[in-house]
């Protein structure tokens, strides 16, 4: 079996998920998710306190056990088992794959593995590209959801352009490592999409709608949909988010898939080109080829 560690927002998760699926699929083996860090509400033990949020979706979900893990802590009277228990650990850790530093890892495209674990986040979509479709048929939406911004959304040339904010606003660590998308990025953004669609309407999301408003003032019209459509866990805003025609996003996991997700053949997705305050981050396959990166 394939256990992934699952931790973050949904986007993230969404990104562990993809990569643990599609390692799956390519060894024909089945899926297993760990949520211990999840279930740890130890105070301090992250940033942000998370929930599990693939439930929102219709990704297959199976949890992992300890004794999936091989029961390491157990010490059985009977020699013959110790020695097996053992085996098992040493079998679990020499089949972990830890990322280090957001770096590719071109091994989980080729390795033949019954069992893995993975420890990581995993934004880079060589993982999981050539199974698209699949991914695509997990992460539908689990549920039925209704809102009177769809039908303008479907019916125009729409541009989901998603603002994060409060994140930078609140977590001086967040906003010391990533970088915040500003003004200027936006009307930019804005620019490019209208050099091809001059008829657009530009749907606007965000964590602090109230700001953006009052704040960001763009060359079009910004129709900012409210917080009393952003549904249980922000479901509905990523619902909204996905049927739009175009994206403008920040350095956002969850508007990251808005994007990926959406099936309109003709989508323009401007992204940000520098996501972190280091420049040596690496970002090559966190940005698609066909996505303009500013």
């Amino acid at each position: 079996m394939i256990i992934t560690r699952i931790g973050g927002g949904l986007g993230n998760q969404m990104f562990q998920y993809a990569t643990a699926r599609a390692l799956a699929l390519r060894n024909k083996t089945n899926l297993k998710l760990d949520i211990y860090d999840i279930i740890d509400k130890t105070p301090g033990h992250y940033l942000v306190d998370r929930d599990f949020d693939l439930g929102l979706l219709m990704a297959p979900i199976d949890f992992a056990s300890l004794a999936d893990f091989g029961r390491a802590v157990v010490k059985p009277n009977n020699l013959i088992t110790r020695f097996r228990l053992r085996c098992q650990k040493e079998l679990l850790k020499r089949n972990s794959y830890y990322e280090v530093e957001h770096l590719f890892m071109p091994d989980l495209l080729e390795v033949k593995l019954k069992n893995a674990f993975l420890l990581g986040s995993w934004q880079d979509e060589r993982y999981f590209k050539n199974y698209r479709d699949t991914i695509i048929e997990d992460f539908a939406m689990r549920g039925t959801y209704r809102s009177e911004y769809l039908e303008p959304i479907v019916s125009s040339e729409s541009v989901c352009l998603n603002v994060r904010r409060t994140d930078f606003v609140e977590i001086p660590e967040e906003r010391d490592f990533r970088i915040e998308c500003n003004e200027q990025y936006y009307r930019q953004a804005v620019d490019v999409i209208l050099e091809k669609h001059k008829e657009i309407r530009i749907f606007g999301f965000s964590d602090d709608v109230e700001w953006c408003e009052q704040n960001l003032k763009l060359q079009k019209k910004v129709i900012w949909v409210p917080h009393t459509e952003a549904g249980v866990k922000f479901g509905r805003y990523f619902w909204l988010m996905r049927q739009c025609k175009h994206f403008i996003i920040p350095n956002s996991s969850f508007a990251w898939w808005a994007a990926w997700l959406s099936e309109n053949p003709s989508k323009m997705v401007v992204c940000p080109k520098q996501w972190y305050h280091d420049p040596g981050r690496q970002l090559e396959g966190l940005l698609p080829d066909d996505w303009i990166s500013l």
